[in-house]
């Protein structure tokens, strides 16, 4: 690769970032970019390329979760962004490095739950699990934690439980209320086996 060829490479990478909404997406594009910069050894091309991506870089970096994803593309993207922090000036360094550690203990977590060495009694009792976020990118696997949390109250149908989804969706597929019967028959079974107590109606 040559200079011209990195110039070719920016231009792509300048349309991507228009189009690309996903931190996560224009943290990869930029860091592929940096890295094939990097490889060329000359520190005059890396000051000539580098800076224009680092705001971005901050923006980016200030919503990307290590959460949902492979270890190691964190990992690779940490490695990355600590080799273009000297070419951001005092402010944005300071911004990157707090998210820079934020990742890094997510990592740790993430190791720790890998290991079974961590609690899952989450303090404020939100329930998370794994989702993909689509993309039109073919090349990562974009993963994310979503929250999902769940109240009881007390319902005017004495004979079955109701359950509100909150957004509300204007259709729910047969698929996903099947999904919530299921669900709250295997809880209600669950029960049963250790408490004699009738489990009555709610609004889920």
């Amino acid at each position: 690769m040559n200079i011209f060829t990195v110039e070719e490479e920016r231009q792509k990478l300048l349309v991507s970032l228009s189009n690309e909404k996903s931190p996560r997406i224009i943290l990869f594009e930029i860091c592929a970019f940096s890295n094939k910069v990097f490889n060329l050894n000359e520190q005059n091309i890396h000051a000539a390329f580098i800076p224009e991506f680092i705001k971005d870089i901050k923006i980016a970096l200030e919503n990307f979760t290590a959460f949902g994803i492979k270890l190691q593309l964190s990992k690779n993207l940490i490695h990355i962004v600590e080799k273009v922090l000297p070419f951001a000036n005092p402010e944005d360094t300071t911004s990157i490095k707090i998210n820079l550690q934020r990742i890094k203990n997510e990592i740790g977590i993430l190791n720790n739950i890998l290991s079974g060495n961590f609690n899952f009694n989450d303090e404020n009792g939100i329930i998370s699990f794994p989702v993909i976020e689509q993309t039109e990118n073919v090349n990562y696997d974009n993963g994310l934690l979503e929250e999902l949390i769940i109240s009881f109250g007390g319902t005017k149908n004495k004979n079955k439980t109701e359950f509100i989804l909150s957004p509300s969706l204007p259709n729910i597929d047969e698929k996903l209320n099947q999904q919530l019967l299921n669900s709250w028959k295997f809880a209600v079974e669950f029960l049963s086996t250790i408490t004699k107590r009738k489990i009555p109606h709610f609004d889920v």
